[in-house]
């Protein structure tokens, strides 16, 4: 059987199932699903690329923010990567670090996908360890990132509609169709936190699974800081009319649709993050909130610019690393900061934060 068959045959048996199954099935579905059925690719012959494929700049400066939060756990130091890929920013991470601390620290990847891990693992450094799941590791201090990890989290999608709140599912009748039931509580009570109300007519989409995810490494994290780089926006702006229809899209190839029932199992499906979701469950899961600013000022606050400009590159592609990670992707992506069993501290690349978008999303949470 094939993908398809495998997603028909269990609606079949158990009725339609919730977009959010439907996504994690097409994604993450064992040895068919496009994250592990190791026929996608990243980079300029694949679906898409992240910022580590620009330039090992990116991974430079993630490296100098990590070294100023090394300074402030004076234990043993654990860097926690989720979702490594090909593992280009855990390379670019301790290239960096090797060459300006000789403080020792241990880096974590947990990868679930067995074709990710076997990429990575051929020229990541042996002392790199690789797991599946967080509770492998045991307590730790440290610092936890996830760079474009939440964009391909399962989602919920939502709508309104006649003033209640509807869960979008998947069915199949000659062909996928969707169609709504009711939300469940736990999907309501996103939207009941600070008064938020969705539009009518309006659909978007909540990562519950990213909720278990905090859970998960609440358990486990000591002390240290989360850093999440990755596309998206606050509650306010997804709300805006603009985004009435939802933000998922999907990747085939560098070419972006809006259909998610093609191509399955060898497409991207994502949708942009929520961040004032997202900072929530993180204070729900003992998180406290540090900064949140778009990648081209966390960039330009670590001295981005002055690094590029000492790189042996050519002044053709200086300009297009700087263009494609500060100008195409500086803006919409954003940079959150979040930590646990530490006070307050204002990290290097918050400094450029503006105060009007710190206040928005601290508010949601209060």
């Amino acid at each position: 059987m094939n993908l398809p068959e495998v997603i028909i045959e269990r609606i079949q048996k158990a009725g339609p199932i919730s977009f959010r199954d439907y996504m994690d099935m097409a994604l993450y579905e064992p040895g068919m699903g496009y994250f592990t059925s190791g026929e996608h690719s990243i980079g300029k012959k694949g679906d898409f690329f992240t910022s580590p494929y620009i330039s090992p700049a990116f991974g430079a400066m993630v490296g100098r923010q990590l070294l100023e939060i090394r300074a402030a756990i004076e234990d043993e130091f654990t860097i926690v990567e989720y979702g490594a890929g090909a593992g280009l920013l855990c390379h670019d991470i301790l290239q960096y670090m090797k060459e300006n601390t000789r403080r020792p620290l241990r880096y974590i990847i947990i990868e679930k996908s067995p074709y990710l891990c076997k990429l990575s693992k051929r020229y990541l450094p042996e002392d790199v360890i690789w797991i599946d799941n967080i509770e492998k590791l045991g307590s730790f201090r440290g610092c936890i990132l996830s760079n474009e990890l939440f964009d391909n989290f399962p989602i919920h999608r939502v709508v309104m509609r006649d003033g209640l709140l509807m869960e979008i599912f998947v069915d199949f009748r000659d062909g996928f169709q969707e169609i709504l039931k009711p939300a469940t509580e736990e999907l309501t009570a996103y939207f009941e936190l600070d008064g938020i109300l969705l539009p009518e007519g309006h659909s978007t989409e909540i990562c519950l699974d990213a909720d278990r995810w905090y859970n998960r490494i609440s358990a486990s994290m000591e002390k240290g800081f989360v850093i999440t780089i990755d596309y998206g926006y606050q509650m306010n702006e997804l709300l805006h009319p603009l985004k009435s229809a939802g933000t998922v899209r999907c990747y085939y190839r560098h070419q972006v649709h809006a259909d998610p029932y093609v191509n399955i199992g060898k497409q991207d499906i994502t949708a942009d993050v929520n961040f004032s979701v997202l900072n929530a469950m993180a204070s729900h899961n003992d998180f406290d909130f540090s900064g949140y600013v778009t990648q081209n000022r966390f960039l330009r606050a670590l001295g981005f610019l002055s690094y590029l400009s000492a790189m042996e590159y050519s002044e053709e592609d200086k300009l297009f690393i700087f263009d494609t990670l500060m100008h195409q992707m500086g803006n919409q992506f954003k940079v959150l900061i979040q930590r646990k069993g530490l006070p307050y501290r204002r990290l290097q690349g918050l400094n450029l934060e503006l105060p009007l978008e710190k206040k928005m999303l601290s508010t949601f949470i209060s």
